[in-house]
């Protein structure tokens, strides 16, 4: 099972401010009434809204905690869930396995950027030489570095992604063998931005909701 969830910026701006602060926590009410930048407010309020919306999936006293680096997850076993945002989007992935997504918009990208996430494998294929397919490649390594709780951490260069043919399905690999072997689904995502999901079980099925 996996859920993909979506909601942006416009669409929260036209909801009840108050109603939205009321589904998030305490902690995140409170971050997002100090912020004085109005986008960041409303994507946390975005997040603050999937994130209901999830729970309303879930067996009655789910709750959401923080683990030891920071990575949020579900209190019911067997149900997982990651948060991403960027631009004027929020996305959010549920399954019933390990779950990392990540959203890009294409920005700026420079020659020294590509050399220090790509590995041998990827130079030498030479899928990535336009600005579309590597922003789609480091979105997939993004969604992997943030399902194995690592994030940033994590050097993209140790990371391989291995496309099936179709070109957005297909495996990621830890070069280093300490993270397991997941599966990616890949697409483009309101035109022009860039979605990845990376999961450690096959079942890839997407209800977009």
């Amino acid at each position: 099972m996996l859920e993909i969830f979506n909601v942006s910026t416009d669409q929260i701006r036209s909801m009840n401010r108050e109603e939205l602060l009321s589904l998030c926590t305490p902690e995140r009410k409170a971050r997002i009434l100090s912020m004085k930048h109005e986008q960041s407010a409303l994507l946390m309020l975005g997040a603050g809204y999937l994130e209901d919306k999830m729970l309303s999936k879930c067996p009655s006293g789910t709750e959401i905690l923080i683990g030891e680096q920071g990575k949020p997850y579900l209190s019911c076993p067997g149900l997982f869930y990651n948060l991403s945002h960027s631009g004027n989007h929020v996305v959010l992935a549920f399954a019933d396995a390990e779950v990392g997504i990540d959203l890009q918009e294409p920005r700026g990208l420079s020659e020294g950027m590509q050399q220090r996430i790509l590995t041998e494998n990827e130079k030498r294929s030479g899928l990535y030489r336009l600005p579309s397919e590597w922003f789609l490649l480091f979105s997939v390594k993004e969604s992997y570095m943030k399902l194995t709780g690592r994030g940033l951490s994590l050097d993209f260069c140790r990371i391989d992604v291995i496309r099936d043919p179709d070109g957005v399905t297909g495996e990621i690999r830890d070069l280093k063998g300490e993270y397991q072997t997941a599966g990616f689904h890949a697409e483009r995502f309101a035109n022009d931005y860039h979605m990845a999901v990376s999961i450690y079980k096959p079942e890839t099925d997407q209800v977009l909701c």
